[in-house]
């Protein structure tokens, strides 16, 4: 049997139908594996809250969303500017990337346990589910038509249908301007109230024109077009001031393209672009099962088939509730009544039953309803024999959970229509009486995502081998800091998946700057020759042509106030001052008079400071610090910090830029600041210096993004210039167009609680230390519970939990792909063999 066409009209979020309006939502998705028993607790306790607040009906959708590898990686290239030197590279990478992840797609066996039939497959992993709420608005109640139509209560029983759907604005197709404003009112007070138990975002038209557009080309690699598309309608002025709005139907039915043919068990779907074959599944019977542990719905995230789910719900009144509970308590007690009498054991079936009528009343109590409640599984695929494997591991796996599906051959295309969103039901045969907890227990809009929904570089998986995209400038595009931060002991891919986060950008059209302390990338110019003539590295030491390369008023020489601040700083940094000290007050002095200076040098600071009166009572301190000063400047790597205005500026016009100085004597990062030696605090005090051209770089207008990279950032930490510079590009990179990455040892290197909270991007590797996992679970946001901070002592080589830019947090295992980059970053050549298991593209 065929069904009218049921939708009729849609604006936005809300969906109209022959059903009534409907508003629909996306969940937004929420880590969930990370999550401790008490806090899952939570959640179970904000979905109950949710689902007993729905009046009437509901509808909750999980629509799988493949990953199209080759989409995505080539749009990286495309965009890029047809003049940048790197787009051929770039166009290289991506296909090879492509043709390396669809190799990783490896056949596999499985065995049908009722035939024993062996089935192969290739797996076929999707990145993820994205899940929506569809509700039936009720903004009119059955008083509201008594109190408002005259004679109403007549004429209800004389024409019932007909006076509801007048007073709706629905009679013949038709919908007054009104109710629509009514409609989003109450959509709106819907989206206000519920996002406060579950987060919610109000869906547009494009996406509700996907809803409907994807349906018919479901399991097939057609692209679903979502176009400028607006239903239109006819707009009619009433005799009572009101806006009739009458739309075209037939244009709706368009977006549904396609024949759809009945067969044995399966729906047989042909489009102009291809055939789908679908088949639906419902849920029967599910076996009582422990919460938590028992959200058979976000294990789907652990069977590597894309499944769709539609969840419909309809709510019973408290006085319906009551009803039903009454009348099975009445069937459970004439059983059991009927065994006592006959002597007869009462069975496994009825003991069951007479529990589930027990949860059935205790369900009406707290919550005062009860839900009838039809899950329907929808699979399809472009190839039926496909289809029917897909079929025999899915029913397979939620079998070895107990729970019983049902693939009927009457009502494939009844279930078809029930999944359309704003769509009644079609059948009751498969609806059955469940509690709201039940409901809030099965693992909606838990996710295992993570990196970018859509874009991105291939950086790795996660999961059952789900893939991992990241772009950093994304965060800036969406107005937050694109910063990002490396944590973890030494020996664990750091430095290594730091590399590779800078280079990847550089391929694909960024800027960068890599602060390089220990000098390990030197050999990128031979090892990546396809970077070699847009790299630049900068090696600083002792040799007198680098003198006053590292002044102050060299690295800014257009910014005095950012010249004199930083002259301070390495002042008294080197000489131990403090604010309070004598020669801090005369320095502060001294350059306030430089700023009418027109050549401006640490050396004329000096000249500055001998040139006191003696008459100032500062006098002697004035000439004890230059006399200081003056002997710095000749010796060893201090030289850098002394010119005299006619130095040139350090270049970082090319694509890469690498800045390292040699023969610096870096304290480790657990020793304190006061227990440093001269040599360790001139060390640390030239590096902070150096960090300083990333504040110029961040500040070179470009259209292209650009990202830093601080190896041994915790020095940054260790003065008060180093903390400001970090919390300004932390807080300035997103308006900059810029990002930072920070590879540091410890959470504890952050240099405040206001710069932790601008860190959007979140890597920590193992670590040996228990307090500094649980410094790391709450970086993360994640529990601080014994499983949490096990797994991230137990991480290896090259994984990390990693939290994204929409706070997911998941296990992330780094993956390079290519041999020259992989050679190029790895430090431990000896462990090469043992660390590098991965496939590569050739």
């Amino acid at each position: 049997m065929l069904y009218d066409f049921p939708i009729k009209y849609y604006e936005n979020n809300l969906i109209f139908s022959e059903d009534g309006c409907w508003a629909c939502f996306e969940v937004s998705g929420f880590d969930y594996d990370n999550r401790s028993t008490d806090n899952k607790f939570k959640i179970l306790r904000n979905w109950i809250n949710f689902f007993a607040d729905v009046v009437s009906e509901e509808k909750i959708l999980l629509i799988p969303i493949k990953q199209s590898y080759d989409e995505r990686l080539k749009k990286n290239y495309q965009v890029m500017s047809k003049d940048d030197p790197l787009k051929k590279v770039a166009r290289q990478h991506a296909e090879s990337t492509v043709r390396y992840l669809e190799l990783k797609q490896t056949e596999k066996i499985f065995v049908n346990k009722e035939t024993g039939e062996e089935i192969k497959y290739v797996e076929d992993a999707i990145n993820d589910y994205k899940t929506y709420v569809v509700v039936k608005i009720d903004d009119i109640k059955e008083k509201d038509f008594i109190e408002t139509i005259q004679d109403s209560l007549e004429y209800l029983i004389a024409h019932p249908i007909n006076s509801i759907n007048k007073f709706l604005g629905l009679e013949e197709g038709k919908i007054l301007e009104s109710k629509l404003r009514a409609f989003k009112k109450a959509s709106r007070a819907y989206f206000e109230k519920q996002s406060q138990r579950v987060q919610l975002k109000e869906v547009d038209d494009k996406i509700t024109q996907w809803l409907f557009r994807r349906i018919n080309l479901r399991g097939t690699k057609t692209k679903v077009k979502v176009t400028d598309f607006v239903p239109s309608a006819i707009y009619t002025a009433t005799n009572d001031n009101d806006i009739e709005i009458k739309p075209d139907k037939e244009e709706i039915r368009g977006l549904f393209k396609g024949k759809v043919l009945q067969k044995d068990r399966y729906l047989e779907i042909k489009t102009d672009e291809d055939t789908s074959y679908q088949t639906f599944l419902s849920l029967t019977e599910k076996p009582a099962m422990k919460f938590p542990g028992s959200e058979y719905l976000f294990a789907l995230h652990n069977i590597d088939i894309p499944i769709e789910v539609c969840v419909h719900i309809k709510n019973l009144d408290e006085h319906k509730s009551k009803q039903v509970v009454l009348g099975e308590r009445k069937k459970v007690s004439s059983e059991i009544d009927n065994a006592n009498e006959g002597s007869i054991k009462i069975d496994e079936n009825t003991r069951e039953a007479a529990v589930e009528v027990k949860n059935m009343e205790e369900e009406v109590r707290r919550n005062k309803k009860l839900t009838k409640t039809s899950i329907t599984f929808c699979i399809a695929n472009n190839n039926l024999e496909d289809l029917e494997k897909d079929v025999a591991r899915f029913t397979t796996s939620y079998k070895d959970m107990g729970l019983i599906l049902e693939r009927p051959v009457s009502d494939q295309y009844k279930l078809y229509m029930e999944c359309i969103p704003g769509a009644p039901r079609y059948t009751e045969d498969f609806a059955r009486l469940m509690s709201i907890e039940n409901l809030a227990s099965m693992g909606i809009g838990a996710s295992r995502v993570l990196g970018d929904d859509e874009g991105g570089y291939y950086i790795g998986t996660t999961g059952i081998s789900k893939k991992v995209f990241l772009d950093m400038a994304k965060a800036c595009l969406e107005n937050k800091s694109a910063s990002a931060t490396f944590y973890g002991n030494l020996g664990y891919g750091k430095s290594f998946n730091a590399n590779l986060l800078v280079v990847l950008h550089i391929i694909f059209g960024a800027y960068g700057l890599i602060f390089d302390p220990k000098g390990e990338r030197t050999h990128w110019i031979e090892k990546l020759p396809w970077l070699k003539d847009l790299t630049s590295i900068t090696e600083l030491s002792s040799d007198d042509k680098y003198k006053g390369m590292l002044d102050p008023f060299n690295v800014y020489k257009d910014d005095v106030e950012s010249a004199c601040a930083l002259a301070l700083n390495v002042i008294s940094e080197i000489n131990k001052m403090k604010p309070q000290d004598a020669e801090y007050t005369i320095l502060k002095e001294s350059l306030v008079k430089i700023k009418s200076y027109e050549v401006r040098s640490m050396l004329k600071v000096v000249e500055i400071l001998e040139s006191v009166p003696n008459t100032d009572e500062y006098a002697a301190n004035a000439r004890k610090l230059a006399r200081n000063m003056r002997t710095l400047q000749s010796i060893g790597m201090s030289k850098l910090l002394f010119g005299d205005g006619t130095e040139e500026s350090l270049d970082f016009d090319n694509r890469l830029n690498i800045l390292q100085i040699s023969n610096l004597k870096m304290p480790t990062a657990d020793v304190e600041k006061k227990e440093y030696d001269d040599e360790e605090v001139l060390s640390t005090t030239l590096m902070m210096v150096m960090s300083h051209f990333a504040k110029r770089f961040a500040l070179i207008p470009r259209n292209n993004f650009k990202v830093i990279l601080f190896d041994e950032s915790w020095f940054l930490k260790n003065s008060s210039e180093g903390k400001k510079l970090y919390a300004y590009l932390t807080r300035m990179g997103r308006s900059l167009f810029t990002g930072c990455i920070f590879n540091g040892h410890s959470v504890l290197d952050i240099p405040s609680e206001e710069v932790k909270n601008t860190i959007t991007y979140k890597f920590c590797f193992h670590t040996d230390e228990e307090e500094e996992a649980k410094r790391m679970c709450e970086y993360l946001k994640i529990d601080v519970s014994k499983e949490n901070i096990e797994k991230i002592m137990q991480l290896e080589n090259r994984e990390c939990m990693f939290r994204d830019l929409d706070g997911r947090v998941g296990k992330l295992k780094f993956d390079a792909v290519f041999k020259d980059i992989i050679k190029c970053f790895d430090t431990t050549p000896k462990k090469a063999e043992e660390n590098n298991n991965e496939e590569v593209a050739s």
